[in-house]
């Protein structure tokens, strides 16, 4: 009795019935009739358009990403930070524009808009005052 359960014997055994489990699993998932491979390929089918429907769903998953990220990002500022600035200092002049007017282009828009209605009001009060004085 105390030969069957010492750890050796136990680790020998839950490691011949992994193996065994490991084997099996890899065969039913290489078979394309296999019962296993159709539940898994439903399921994760199911689970894709519960996804696409579901927003309370994806407002979760969302948060939980946002979460894990700013909590990783926390854990690892200072690697992000040379990510970050090795991605930027790799780009080229043009590449940086085009970055930056797809990611802000509506806004850099609003702002030459609202630059170019504030600058002539203002050239206009300049002007005016100008000529009264």
């Amino acid at each position: 009795r105390q030969n069957l359960l010492s750890p050796e014997k136990i680790g020998e055994y839950t490691g011949r019935a992994w193996e065994g489990i490991k084997k099996m699993l890899l065969e039913e998932l290489h078979d394309e009739q296999s019962q296993l491979k159709k539940y898994i390929l439903r399921s994760v089918n199911d689970f894709a358009q519960e996804l696409l429907t579901d927003e309370t769903m994806q407002q979760k998953i969302d948060g939980w990403i946002r979460h894990t990220a700013y909590r990783y990002i926390l854990k690892n500022s200072k690697e992000a930070g040379t990510l970050i600035s090795n991605t930027v200092g790799n780009w080229q002049g043009r590449e940086l524009s085009q970055k930056l007017e797809l990611e802000v282009g509506k806004d850099l828009q609003f702002i030459r808009i609202n630059g170019t209605l504030v600058g002539g009001l203002v050239g206009l009060i300049l002007y005016i005052i100008s000529q009264l004085f």
